[in-house]
Formats: C-alpha cells, structure tokens, sequence
C-alpha cells in the first residue's frame, strides 16, 4: 500500500515537472530561475534514490544559509520520522528551478541535482500545540547558491494589498 501511494506521488510529481519548462512560480507566474535558494524535499527508499518508484515528493523550504533549509515542522518532523519507522530511508533537497534530466524521454529527476539531508531539527512545541511551525534541515554539504535572506526579527512589514477579500 506504501509503495503504490509513493509510486503514485512519484507520477503525479512527474507528469507535473513535465508539463512545463519552469517549475518556480512567483506571484502566480513562472520565475524561471529568478528564485534559486527555494527548493523541495524528496523522501526516498531503497539504496538507489535515482529509482522514480521509490520518490515521494515532501514539501517545500527555502536555504537561508549555505547549508541550512528552512521549512515548516510538519515536514521537517514528517521527513524525520518517516526515516525512524522504515517508511522511507533517506531525505534529499533540490535546488533548482529544473531538476529534470534534460532531453530524457519520460520526466525522470536529476539525481545529481539532489542534496543529501544530514540532520533534522524542528520546533517541538508544534507536535503538542501546532504552533510554531518551524523546521530546518541541515545539509550534508554547503551550496554554492545565494541563501535567501531572512527579514530581522519583530520585522515583518504589513502589506495591506495582500488583504484576502471577502
């Protein structure tokens, strides 16, 4: 049952990289490469991460640092424990706007483009209250990528043009 949802997450995955060129969205249209410090968590299981069958998309972070990921706790946590019970076996993080092999028939990721994740930590005060959905993943090895940059603390602007309408 595990491994035919995987397999379906891997599918949809693909046949979502592969209906376009660009995959970073900004403001509701296509950024190409304008955003390269955001990124997305793959999940694998088996001793070759390159298998599509074993690929099951995590979620989405940003690097804030050359090599630190940000993330929510729920997918930091869910990655992590995910790795404790069996379910999958490695974390990895992709860096790049198109991580697909280019000129390959089917969609199939890059797997040199995959970033092995080295440790998890995250919020732990999430599990209990789910406040503070914060995460961060350690990688293996530092990038050469700009990290992107974080807003001082207590500084987040208001931007009323972002209101939701009723």
């Amino acid at each position: 049952m595990r491994r035919t949802l995987a397999a379906l997450a891997c599918c949809c995955l693909l046949a979502l990289l592969g209906s376009s060129q660009t995959l970073a969205v900004y403001n509701g249209a296509a950024d190409s490469t304008n955003h390269p410090a955001v990124g997305f968590v793959l999940g694998t299981k088996g001793a070759d991460p390159c298998d599509y069958e074993a690929q099951a998309i995590g979620c989405s972070g940003v690097l804030i640092a050359p090599d630190l990921f940000l993330s929510t706790a729920d997918c930091t946590s869910s990655i992590s424990d995910s790795i404790a019970t069996g379910f999958i076996d490695d974390g990895w993080i992709i860096l790049d706007a198109e991580p697909l092999v280019a000129g390959a028939i089917e969609p199939t990721l890059d797997c040199n483009k995959f970033i092995h994740i080295e440790s998890y930590d995250f919020n732990p005060q999430y599990l209990i209250t789910g406040d503070g959905d914060v995460g961060v993943m350690t990688l293996a090895a530092t990038q050469s990528i700009t990290p992107a940059t974080l807003p001082p603390v207590r500084n987040l602007k208001h931007n009323p043009k972002k209101r939701l309408q009723n």
